[in-house]
């Protein structure tokens, strides 16, 4: 009789640990779901800050659509680069000049930029890459904007009277600090 009580008890422990796997597997399961919806509520929740007013970055998103999900890729570049200066519209440099330009950060025109994190210049390049276009000649590419093609064709009427910078945009286009390079001041 007692032989068979501790054949009984072998086998209920055995059981208790054959179980314990399963619980253990559960219990990670869970708090991997637990911890990722955690992560997203976060992310979901906390919206980026940005130099422009949110009235500004409405009227951003409506100006020139851009595919779903690279949204906030334009958004991280509108922001970064209008720090110092006009974001400017990337179809006006070729994707050559963007990647030197990208490459070549903090040091941007003779200027010490704030670092900018690795994310963002991943967002920034992929955004970039979809709007600009390629050079396609042997010849450098254009790195000042008075050296593009693409913006003396966008400008063919236009007797610029001294150098081209991306802050000289604001002197025809009053709303080029909210990246709407659309509207012309009254009178031009």
């Amino acid at each position: 009789m007692m032989h068979g009580k501790r054949n009984r008890r072998d086998r209920s422990q055995k059981k208790s640990r054959q179980k314990s796997p399963w619980i253990l597997l559960g219990l990670i399961v869970f708090w991997s779901l637990a911890i990722g919806f955690g992560i997203a509520v976060a992310l979901g929740t906390n919206r980026p800050v940005y130099s422009q007013s949110p009235e500004q970055m409405s009227f951003l998103k409506s100006v020139d659509p851009v595919p779903e999900g690279v949204g906030f890729a334009r958004d991280v570049y509108v922001d970064r680069c209008g720090e110092c200066h006009i974001a400017l519209p990337t179809e006006i440099l070729p994707t050559e000049s963007w990647r030197s330009i990208l490459q070549e950060l903090p040091q941007h025109y003779n200027t010490t930029t704030r670092q900018i994190i690795s994310p963002e210049i991943i967002l920034m390049w992929n955004y970039i890459q979809l709007f600009s276009r390629t050079y396609g000649d042997s010849d450098d590419p254009p790195f000042r904007i008075d050296d593009s093609r693409y913006f003396r064709a966008l400008h063919p009427k236009v007797n610029f009277q001294q150098i081209q910078t991306a802050n000289t945009c604001t002197t025809c286009h009053d709303r080029a600090s909210e990246f709407n390079f659309r509207s012309l001041r009254e009178g031009i």
